[in-house]
């Protein structure tokens, strides 16, 4: 009988992190769910142990690098090697660009980019030294390709630096059995996206947990979807500022006439 296989997932008590969990969980897979709070850690936990998994709750904080290799000893301690690591811990700060404050790029830089890094560095040795290497899943995001003017400066900044921090690394650490995958999803319906308002090609969290391993399965270095927003983002790389910037302006123009549009007896 061949041996579960071994994953461990980051943010793993929420949204796309969760979804990986439980669709894990039923493929048998031994988890370990990685997170910050032990009470929603303890439920997604017992979920996943319905489901057919073999969960580990592992209290973790990814912007500390002590945590963050204490999570990852405790996972090989108990079963010997990580076959997949999905990167999933990530934060979503709204800030106007009125209202700019660096603390707020340094806040989601810290958990989206250097908590990714500290994950990675703990995982690289012990997974290029396991037979069979490993692979560790990134995620990123279509707002990495091009940021529109707006609440999400900091967010597309945060996603742009990890895709490229994978595109410099995969090739190098190939070689060494670790396989580097970044995945980009469009919309998704999490805690994260509450506050977003209108968000085209919306899809649910179970929805993208199941695009994100069917591509791993597949052996794709890059996961991009919807296919409709991975054609649209891409297609907005190459239109110059001026065209974002007016993108902008009508979009702030319509706020200012929604905003002086009288309320309906509906909305009162």
């Amino acid at each position: 009988m061949t041996e579960p296989r071994v994953a461990l997932v980051t943010g793993g008590t929420s949204g796309i992190g969760r979804s990986l969990v439980w669709a894990l969980a039923r493929d048998r897979w031994r988890i370990a769910i990685a997170g910050r709070r032990q009470d929603a850690l303890d439920h997604v936990e017992r979920v996943a142990r319905s489901f057919g998994g073999d969960p580990l709750a592992v209290r973790m904080d990814v912007q500390s690098p002590g945590e963050v290799s204490d999570g990852i000893e405790r996972t090989l301690a108990a079963w010997g090697r990580i076959d997949l690591a999905l990167l999933s811990a990530g934060i979503a700060l709204r800030m106007k660009p009125q209202e700019f404050r660096s603390q707020v790029v340094s806040d989601t830089l810290d958990i989206n980019v250097i908590g990714v890094a500290h994950c990675m560095e703990a995982l690289h040795r012990p997974m290029g030294a396991q037979e069979g290497g490993g692979t560790i899943a990134v995620i990123s995001s279509l707002a990495a390709d091009r940021a529109l003017a707006g609440t999400g400066a900091a967010y597309s900044a945060s996603k742009a630096a990890i895709s490229q921090l994978c595109d410099g690394l995969r090739a190098a650490w190939a070689e060494e059995g670790v396989r580097l995958v970044t995945v980009s999803p469009g919309f998704i319906r999490t805690p994260m996206t509450a506050e977003n308002g209108y968000m085209p090609l919306l899809m649910e969290p179970e929805d993208a947990a199941g695009a994100i391993i069917d591509g791993i399965r597949r052996g794709r270095s890059i996961i991009r979807f919807p296919q409709g927003a991975s054609l649209a983002m891409g297609a907005l790389r190459f239109l110059p500022a001026a065209a974002i910037d007016f993108i902008y302006r009508m979009d702030r123009q319509a706020e200012r006439r929604s905003a002086a549009r009288p309320a309906s007896p509906e909305e009162r």
